[in-house]
């Protein structure tokens, strides 16, 4: 069967979901599948499977609405999108063969028996049909995940497209050939999504290829791709968390089989993965599902968690942090410009997308994300499972994961954050397994900033909430503006004078972050921006005291630039000296504007 004729299938049971909406008049569904519960305890297992999720809407962490707040319109957005469920890749895959082949052989062998949430496993067997046309490549869920966001996106900002016009969208190549790369029909099945019957008209897919030029130096989607000194290592993190709890999960599983047959570490690490991929390749829940415990899912998920933590985000060695800020830089420069800026393409200018989408891979939203202003600098514990914690990619490194920009135009009318937003636990449903001590309760801060106190039926934990120290700018009329830099962990009082008013004011407590401390502003009609993680809020921390805990966007813009100042030449942190990759100015995402250039190549429709 046709890619096209695929995508056409697939158009016509976008809808068949039982799932809110994501807002009250919504017709598009806030979810894709059904997320059934296993049999082993009472979580949704695919709800744990870390990266191997299926895609589903985070939970509201920081209960900020994911509706445009009251007195704004979205004037542009931006998403960048992991591709869709997909069948594994041949390493993968040869570990499911691994583990049919032992159940086999042990089979053949007297006084074998499987009990329990393991009874299945003398009737499985490896759920790929075709592993020749199948391998690596987009499911049939996939493809759902991505044409359902097409039509939530074009429901979601009715008027950033009307029909008969051109409208492209990027990808990472990732795969040679062009059509066999999981991104890439990602980005197809989006656009037969979102332009419906005119895909093959009026869409197109620009492929990046991150490797083609030198002129792709850290202008691509995936610049790790050039950068040498860039490594995927979450190092002894990773391993010394399973140690935790591994052996004794391990214990249990083998105490429901008998006869030759032994399951080892590596095979029920290996469980839970299956468990997300069979059961979004086949559209049932897998019987893997059923065999981790709750707090073995919660446990594995977490062990996820750090491996992205430590590989490839916020804690990882070497500039992988760094990667994408010459990236962010120009997004968010382009964002700031406003709508209808013209691009170059072969044909001519063309107008740049209000809705402007880039797909790509796991490890490069890690990278993004952590350099983005969202996360603290608090690192994740390696010999515990800490509960709760903001940094879950099952919240935006899912199948078909989204991290969003979405541009607000507000009048000077529309209610503004009165406070910051804090991480909350209460709403994410996963509770710290048994064997670990948890601090839960309410959460609350003094009114001078200087302690943040937790009470709650495990314990109680008391700690220091980060400050800002500051500077007095006297401007000349309003609207007003001062910025304050200054050491985090520290109290001060900044008096603003202006021409019409004067007024005092003590720094609410934040969270402690890199040193920069954005500008506050009097009431003006400004533009905001705001960052959405698989449909959830996610405040920019120190900058959230727009509409919706939303920031200035002129703010935002001066942040992310100094941060890519201060991270230095792209060359020198990634260690760059092939010839012809001398770049005095790493771009970052030209290719937005850009069409022409020698590392693109322009696909029309969903051929």
């Amino acid at each position: 069967m046709s890619t096209r004729s695929l995508l056409k299938i697939v158009a016509s049971l976008a809808v068949a979901t039982t799932a809110s909406a994501t807002s009250g008049d919504d017709l598009a569904p806030a979810t894709d599948i059904n997320f059934p519960a296993g049999t082993a305890g009472t979580l949704e297992p695919l709800h744990y499977a870390g990266a191997n999720c299926p895609y589903f809407p985070g939970p509201d962490v920081f209960d900020i609405p994911y509706e445009v707040p009251e007195g704004c319109t979205v004037q542009q957005a931006s998403y960048i999108v992991r591709h869709g469920s997909r069948f594994p890749d041949s390493g993968s895959y040869n570990g499911w063969v691994t583990i049919q082949k032992k159940i086999q052989a042990a089979m053949a062998q007297p006084g074998f028996n499987a009990t329990g949430s393991l009874a299945f496993i003398p009737d499985w067997h490896t759920v790929l049909t075709d592993t020749t046309l199948q391998m690596s490549q987009e499911s049939m869920t996939g493809y759902k995940e991505a044409h359902d966001l097409g039509y939530q996106l074009r429901t979601r900002y009715p008027d950033f497209y009307e029909d008969g016009n051109d409208y492209m969208v990027w990808a990472n190549q990732y795969a040679a050939p062009i059509n066999e790369s999981r991104v890439v029909q990602t980005a197809q099945a989006f656009l037969q999504g979102y332009l419906y019957i005119y895909a093959d008209t009026y869409g197109s897919v620009v492929s990046i290829n991150s490797t083609a030029s030198p002129a792709a130096l850290g202008d691509s989607l995936s610049p790790s791709d050039m950068c040498p000194a860039f490594t995927n290592d979450a190092k002894n993190n990773v391993t010394d968390f399973d140690n935790t709890w591994v052996p004794d999960a391990l214990t249990r599983i083998n105490s429901m089989v008998s006869g030759n047959l032994t399951f080892d570490e590596t095979d029920i690490l290996f469980f839970p993965y299956m468990c997300g991929y069979e059961s979004q390749i086949t559209g049932h829940l897998s019987p893997w599902c059923g065999v981790f415990n709750d707090t073995e899912l919660l446990n594995y998920a977490y062990s996820q968690d750090l491996s992205y933590y430590y590989g490839t985000g916020p804690g990882s060695s070497g500039p992988a942090s760094k990667l994408f800020l010459p990236y962010l830089d120009e997004i968010v420069s382009l964002l700031m410009e406003g709508p209808g800026q013209q691009g170059v393409g072969p044909d001519g200018p063309f107008t740049v997308p209000n809705l402007i989408m880039g797909f790509m891979n796991d490890n490069q939203i890690a990278q993004l994300t952590s350099a983005m202003g969202i996360f603290d600098s608090n690192k994740l514990p390696i010999d515990y499972y800490p509960g709760a914690h903001e940094y879950d990619i099952s919240h935006f490194i899912t199948m078909r994961g989204t991290v969003a920009f979405e541009v607000l135009n507000c009048a000077a009318s529309a209610p503004k954050a009165s406070s910051s937003a804090t991480f909350s636990s209460s709403t994410t449903g996963a509770s710290a397994p048994a064997s670990t001590v948890a601090v839960t309760g309410s959460q609350t801060a003094s009114s001078n900033g200087t302690s943040a106190t937790a009470t709650g039926s495990s314990g109680t934990a008391t700690g220091i909430i980060g400050k800002s120290t500051g500077s007095t700018a006297t401007p000349t009329g309003t609207p007003y503006s001062f910025t304050s830099t200054g050491t985090p962990n520290t109290l001060v009082t900044t008096t603003v004078t202006a021409s019409d008013c004067a007024a005092t004011t003590t720094a609410k407590p934040t969270k402690p972050n890199s040193g920069h401390q954005f500008k506050r502003r009097a009431n003006a009609n400004e533009t905001y921006i705001r960052v959405i993680f698989n449909d959830v809020v996610y405040p920019i921390i120190n900058c959230q005291s727009g509409p919706g805990n939303s920031c200035l966007l002129s703010d935002y813009a001066a942040f992310i630039h100094e941060e890519n100042e201060a991270a230095g030449d792209f060359t020198s942190f990634c260690n760059v000296t092939a010839a012809g990759s001398e770049k005095s100015v790493v771009n970052g995402a030209s290719f937005y504007t850009n069409t022409t250039l020698d590392f693109l190549t322009i696909l029309k429709g969903t051929q």
